[in-house]
């Protein structure tokens, strides 16, 4: 038996893996679920995305970023993921997906108390 979203035909961010490099879907699986896994925090959540963001510029090379692809792959997970459609995410999101992880790192931290 398929989970809940599924039945109902509604996208998660694991649906959109396939465009994401490893560090960048773990950022995106914590910040999407923070706050709405029973038994985990949305402090928590934030921290552990963080944390995959902390790894993730420790490790990444510098890289040519095609505006245009980032700005399709955004809107296509915004369209799907309620959360990236509040500003505030949807900037995170972006940071992400242009591996501006000093800056995504920034805005994390801004979403604790």
């Amino acid at each position: 038996m398929g989970h809940h979203h599924q039945e109902q035909g509604k996208k998660q961010i694991w649906d959109f893996f396939h465009l994401l490099d490893g560090h960048q879907a773990n950022i995106l699986k914590y910040v999407t679920r923070a706050g709405k896994k029973q038994g985990e925090s949305y402090e928590k959540d934030i921290k552990k995305a963080i944390d995959y963001a902390a790894k993730a510029k420790e490790t990444a090379t510098p890289i040519r970023v095609d505006l245009s692809c980032i700005v399709v792959r955004a809107v296509n997970i915004a369209n799907h993921i309620e959360r990236f459609q509040d500003e505030k995410y949807a900037s995170i999101l972006c940071m992400v997906l242009c591996k501006k992880y000093t800056e995504t790192i920034t805005l994390l931290n801004l979403l604790l108390p």
